[in-house]
């Protein structure tokens, strides 16, 4: 699971970078766009020189929006590509504890059926059936506790990837929104006939905000680690008190059975000790 979460948060800082760095490159293209349309030969007047940059400008603004479409088509794809990713991991841990389960029950079976060889009593016989009641009775309360603790770290794990994706789509609009908004604004502007100078400053600074704003706002997403490591410490104090409980019940439920018997057995506790 950890690594899981690395991985999600490797993928999305490179694709939050990318995002930055496509309007990093734009802001420093800006200044040359306004040479560009004031140094043209063909612009011969400021309506011309208007009307070059304000073409541009349109032409700037339909890549932006689509390098941002495509960067967020990545994002959708390293998604499902993550879920359906864990969703195997986690079917494989599951057959693989069935399988174990399965085999422990199986051995424990033979267990009992080695035990019952050995009563030759009544008494006998009842203190193997007290004892091989209690111990099925544990397992059966250990192995509920540890689905609940693999159960509620699932859950919980599958919030935080929800709440993640919740906030990375919102920065995303957000982000989108004020870069449209930015080049919406000098677009009407150029329309206009204000002065270019002022059109590229202007848009300058809108997307200069709508960078730190997108930086900044990355960086909240990015800090899951803490929360994830406490659904991990959570799951395996769970496990752990899981395991001691049915130990202490079994060691009691062997040391019952051993008074019933005046010679030594050779019994064993369960036929599993881990999850």
């Amino acid at each position: 699971m950890i690594w899981a979460n690395l991985i999600m948060k490797k993928n999305f800082k490179k694709i939050f970078i990318s995002l930055g760095g496509v309007l990093t490159i734009i802001i420093l293209l800006l200044p040359v766009l306004s040479y560009a349309a004031r140094n043209n030969p063909e612009n011969s007047d400021q309506d011309a020189v208007i009307t070059k940059l304000c073409t541009r400008l349109t032409e700037i603004s339909s890549k932006i929006s689509q390098r941002i479409t495509d960067y967020a088509s990545k994002i959708e794809a390293k998604r499902t590509d993550r879920s359906e990713r864990l969703i195997e991991r986690r079917n494989e841990r599951d057959a693989r504890l069935a399988k174990h389960r399965a085999k422990w029950d199986e051995n424990r079976t033979k267990q009992f059926a080695k035990l019952e060889e050995k009563a030759q009593t009544d008494a006998q016989k009842q203190a193997i059936l007290d004892f091989k009641t209690t111990t099925t009775e544990a397992i059966k309360i250990r192995r509920a506790a540890v689905d609940q603790a693999i159960q509620n770290f699932r859950q919980g794990l599958n919030q935080l990837i929800l709440s993640r994706k919740t906030s990375t789509d919102t920065i995303k609009a957000t982000f989108q929104n004020a870069v449209n908004s930015a080049f919406g604004k000098a677009q009407t502007s150029c329309m206009a006939g204000t002065d270019p100078n002022t059109v590229r400053t202007t848009l300058h600074a809108s997307l200069q905000t709508a960078k730190e704003k997108f930086n900044t706002n990355r960086q909240t997403i990015e800090k899951i680690g803490p929360q994830v490591k406490s659904l991990i410490d959570a799951r395996k104090a769970a496990v752990k008190k899981a395991l001691d409980d049915f130990k202490a019940t079994a060691e009691k439920a062997r040391a019952d059975l051993k008074t019933a018997f005046p010679q030594d057995i050779d019994e064993e506790s369960n036929g599993e000790t881990e999850e």
